[in-house]
């Protein structure tokens, strides 16, 4: 992503009572033991979308989860993309992930990441 001079901010649920991964300002890890009593996620981490736009937000979780939900319905952004089916949340597009491997869809993001950086460049957006 950097080679193509796209900047990421990585939310990251780790579905333990807590993590040893490593949190910077650009990747944002949270666990279990960050959670209120409802899944949602503590303040300090649901500020920063306060504040922040996005591009695009990718859901890259093959499952629901609160916490994860929390972060999508918070998070302001052009287009979303997801591989969750999900009527109640904004996805401009959805990957259905049934029958394939975590590779492929990685390259399918990737690929509409992609076009969607370059829509954006060539309307002069960016």
């Amino acid at each position: 992503m950097k080679a193509s001079n796209i900047d990421a901010t990585i939310y990251c649920y780790v579905r333990r009572k807590s993590t040893v991964i490593e949190q910077t300002t650009k990747r944002i890890v949270f666990a279990r033991k960050q959670l209120s009593f409802l899944g949602r996620p503590q303040e300090d981490i649901m500020k920063p979308l306060q504040t922040m736009e996005f591009d695009v937000v990718f859901d890259l979780t093959r499952k629901s989860y609160i916490p994860v939900l929390y972060i999508l319905m918070e998070a302001k952004a052009i287009s979303y993309c997801s591989t969750d089916i999900r009527k109640d949340l904004r996805f401009n597009f959805v990957l259905n992930t049934d029958s394939t491997d975590d590779i492929f869809v990685l390259d399918q993001f990737r690929y509409y990441l992609n076009k969607i950086n370059n829509n954006l460049i060539n309307n002069g957006i960016k």
